[in-house]
């Protein structure tokens, strides 16, 4: 095998693209992480049925078990809550600032200061004392031995507890409730014993006068002040009530149902509530946990033969139908991941379904975002791929949720219309459009199903509910995966292809200014490219970006290449033939220096690298070998040394040494190069001298190898031949020579000097 030649590029990270080895690897992690999410949280009893729907068959116990009846449990925390006392909590502080104020009162009546004594009192509270009542007041308060009495009838009443609104009091009586707790000191008291304000001073009247009979005559004045001392000094605690009712519910012991062997946990036809489904989940569960260790080995084993069965068929839809896809360690570990991405989705729903009771799996299920993986692959690879992809997810999904038959139809129904609408993606705003069908797809999968399986209208809005999600959800996640797949796998895709043809790119724009000829001849190219791929069933897209781009080299030494040359001005006469040839050569070098600088996509690299593959620079060499045969006749070799030196040159010594076109985007623009540089040599382009020409030029690349790397087939060479002339005559026709005495009327006369021959003729005929 020759060594390649120094300047072929070097390999990128993904060398190992066709390693067997790799594969290999990749599918036994492929096949580990599959069977990951299947043995994490098994759920495999789970059953799909949501509260209203009509259960398909009877499902019979066959195992003893207890359920805890939730619904009941919860009756019955509520009811031994309810019989909990509320606690209210006693406040003596108002009491105990009135009696300081009586006592001073009382000090200074009895110090013969009556009127200061009662506009003190009058100033510090609501309960007013006239003159003649501090009178009254100031005799009785003479003997000081009765205060203390009068202070303790007052503070019996006020310690038992005053409440200040008797309906606030029977409200926070519960469940049949008759008592509550005073705090501090957790006192019980019947609530028909508690006083109102007005119930305590009738009382307070009454002791006084049994006690201290001699009060009478000031008993208008000491209502009064007994009226500021027994106000209300209960106030619910409502906190401490709540930790006391919730300390109660802890308490309570589960109210469990007993299942016996035979009974029917859910009979055909019948409504599923929600707390048969409760049942059915907790009798699943038990059986989960009843299985012998034999049975879940064999169960095991069974799903990992499974499992590896669609895997293999998988690979072989791949090797037999997109070889070029198999043989790529990168697509196929895009493909991977895409896939093991989407399935760890669906059993994050799944597992969420099975440890909550916010939402059944029967709803749940439909947004699962199962278009996401097909639609990553159809944008990022292509659409059939997105297709296998389809298949892939929906197959593996249904395995996952229990053989279940509407979520492998929704996911094949909405990964199909997903990929549908995702390709020939050009914008990323067209996603909403694919979200759009895809919702649209999921509402009527969701009607249908509902039809056949009588599932009720109130199940059947959250349903629809779950299907608008999940178009929303899958938008979402594709507008965030595409540009990090792009970057991660070096893919080019359409979106990121027109991002490149603005034609205001920075290396396009140092292309015009620098090199305008060579600019032009791009353009050129790049339509001749565009057309032929299209014909062909290439990516039309791709070949006009990369030929835009396939000579930026020679914006570095723009003079000495011919269409960027003014007449009788060709730096190449002063120069030898291998010097000039080193400069044309260096153009690819200095191209792929600035599509690395400027972070082109690989496949603009590719074309500019490989679009003059290992053909001769026939010029150069012609001019190289006349230069030999001239200096043969002056020069008559004195000795053998002599005679070597001037040998006639070789066609290796003026070859590319660059990589061959290795994709039909990149052989199309190497073809459609030579031929537009050639047609410029036409004198009179008829359509045979032009048909002449493509068909020489693609002959010759195809003779000396240069079509050998990539997948072109004769046919498909044919094509493009037609559409490279069909172009070129388009583009070359005859123009009408105007009389040079007059002007045309329709065409204003030129305002500026003719312009230089040098320049393309289509600049020349927009100018004339």
């Amino acid at each position: 095998m020759s060594t390649p030649p120094p300047n072929i590029p070097a390999p990128s990270r993904w060398w190992l693209d066709s390693s067997r080895i790799l594969r290999a690897l990749l599918f036994v992690a492929t096949f580990a992480a599959l069977l990951g999410l299947f043995s994490v949280g098994d759920i495999s009893g789970l059953v799909d049925l949501s509260p209203g729907q009509r259960s398909p068959r009877t499902v019979i116990s066959s195992i003893d078990f207890d359920f805890r009846d939730e619904l009941a449990t919860a009756v019955e925390s509520d009811r031994a809550a309810a019989a909990v006392p509320p606690v209210w909590q006693l406040d003596l502080d108002r009491f105990e600032n009135s009696w300081r104020r009586i006592t001073l009162l009382a000090e200074r009546l009895a110090a013969g200061r009556a009127q200061e004594a009662v506009d003190r009192w009058n100033e510090s509270s609501l309960y007013k004392l006239s003159a003649e009542e501090g009178a009254a007041l100031g005799r009785f308060a003479y003997y000081r031995d009765r205060l203390p009495k009068i202070e303790r009838l007052l503070r019996e009443l006020a310690s038992a507890g005053i409440v200040a609104d008797r309906s606030e009091l029977e409200f926070s009586l519960t469940g049949g409730n008759k008592r509550i707790v005073i705090a501090p000191g957790e006192l019980t008291v019947e609530a028909a014993m508690l006083r109102t304000p007005s119930e305590a001073l009738q009382a307070f009247e009454a002791q006084l006068l049994s006690t201290l009979p001699d009060a009478k005559p000031s008993l208008s004045a000491w209502r009064q002040l007994a009226a500021d001392a027994l106000r209300g000094n209960l106030r619910l605690d409502r906190e401490k009530t709540k930790l006391r009712q919730d300390a109660r519910r802890k308490e309570v012991q589960p109210v469990l149902q007993h299942i016996s062997p035979g009974q029917a946990i859910v009979f055909q036809s019948q409504e599923v509530t929600g707390q048969s489904l409760e049942l059915l989940r907790a009798y699943n569960t038990e059986l989960t946990r009843l299985r012998p260790p034999e049975a879940r080995q064999i169960e095991f084993y069974g799903r990992s033969l499974l499992m590896l069965v669609v895997l293999i068929a998988s690979c072989g839809y791949l090797w037999s139908n997109h070889p070029q896809t198999f043989q790529s360690t990168r697509h196929l570990l895009l493909l991977a991941i895409l896939g093991v991405m989407n399935l760890a989705l669906v059993k994050v729903v799944m597992l969420l379904c099975s440890r909550t009771v916010l939402v059944s799996f029967a709803v749940a299920q439909f947004a699962i975002p199962a278009a996401l993986a097909p639609m990553l692959a159809g944008v990022l690879l292509m659409p059939s791929l997105g297709v296998f992809m389809v298949a892939f997810v929906s197959v593996f999904t249904a395995i996952m949720a229990g053989d279940s038959f509407p979520l492998l139809i929704t996911s094949m129904v909405s990964g199909f219309v997903g990929v549908y609408f995702s390709q020939n993606m050009r914008r990323r705003s067209q996603l909403v459009r694919a979200g759009a069908a895809i919702t649209v797809a999921e509402l009527l999968c969701i009607g249908s199903l509902a039809a056949m399986t009588h599932v009720p209208l109130d199940t059947m809005m959250p349903q629809a509910i779950a299907g608008l999600i999940n178009g929303i959800f899958t938008i979402f996640l594709a507008s965030g995966l595409l540009p990090v797949c792009e970057f991660l796998f070096k893919i080019t895709t359409d979106i990121r292809l027109l991002e490149f043809s603005d034609l205001n790119h920075p290396l396009l724009k140092k292309l015009c200014l620098s090199a305008p000829g060579t600019y032009h001849h791009s353009l050129v190219v790049a339509n001749l490219a565009e057309s032929a791929a299209e014909a062909i069933g290439a990516n039309p897209l791709l070949a006009r970006v990369c030929a835009y781009y396939h000579d930026i080299g020679k914006t570095s030494h723009p003079q000495f290449f011919s269409e960027n040359q003014a007449p009788g001005q060709n730096p190449h006469d002063r120069l030898a033939p291998t010097e000039s040839f080193q400069i044309l050569a260096d153009h690819v070098r200095i191209g792929k220096e600035l599509a690395q600088k400027y972070r082109l996509n690989q496949p603009i690299v590719d074309a500019i690298v490989q679009h003059h593959g290992t053909t001769v620079a026939t010029s150069i060499f012609h001019k190289a070998r006349k230069a030999a045969q001239e200096a043969s006749t002056v020069v008559r070799p004195l000795n053998a040394g002599q005679a070597n030196d001037l040998k006639p040159p070789q066609q290796d010594d003026f070859r590319y040494s660059n990589p061959k076109p290795s994709s039909r985007e990149v052989a199309i623009i190497s073809l459609a190069d030579a031929v537009e540089s050639a047609s410029r040599s036409l004198a009179s382009p008829t359509p045979d001298k032009v048909r002449a020409l493509v068909d020489q030029i693609i002959t010759a690349r195809f003779e000396d190898g240069q079509l050998d790397d990539c997948s072109l087939t004769f046919h498909e060479l044919r094509i493009v031949a037609e559409r490279f002339t069909q172009t070129l005559l388009n583009m070359l026709h005859t123009r009408i020579a105007y009389p040079k005495d007059e002007t045309p009327a329709s065409v204003p006369a030129p305002s500026q000097p003719q312009q230089s021959p040098a320049q393309p003729a289509d600049r020349q005929s927009k100018i004339a």
